[in-house]
């Protein structure tokens, strides 16, 4: 009985801060959260879909001896963080196709983007 009480004094002497829900995440947090991280997800799927749908996709997914359509149908399996490494790469590579580069070392980034998505696919499998 004396344990109880004391602690309840001592919860008291802590003042509000010591009250759980302070620790607890809001649903509203954790919605937005979810729906942030959705967004994202979609958006990296969008970008790597349109990149794999290029004539030179095609021919790199061809030289890497793999189907463009198997892997972009395999796109979804990926983890949000390999999704978002490729479509980071995608995505500079989209944002500044020339800077710079002959198309060969272009279609090498793409072949690279292909290769490391068929990697992943086989570590996965």
């Amino acid at each position: 009985m004396r344990v109880a009480a004391c602690s309840a004094f001592l919860l008291l002497l802590a003042g509000p801060s010591a009250l759980p829900q302070d620790h607890i995440v809001g649903v509203d947090r954790e919605q937005a959260v979810v729906a942030a991280r959705t967004s994202a997800r979609d958006h990296d799927l969008a970008l790597l879909t349109v990149l794999l749908s290029t004539d030179e996709a095609a021919r790199a997914a061809a030289q890497a001896g793999t189907d463009v359509g198997r892997v972009r149908g395999a796109l979804p399996s990926l983890s949000d963080a390999e999704l978002r490494d490729l479509a980071s790469r995608a995505s500079r590579l989209s944002a500044d196709p020339r800077a710079g580069l002959s198309h060969d070392v272009e279609e090498l980034l793409i072949i690279f983007i292909v290769v490391g998505l068929v990697i992943i696919l086989i570590k996965a499998a």
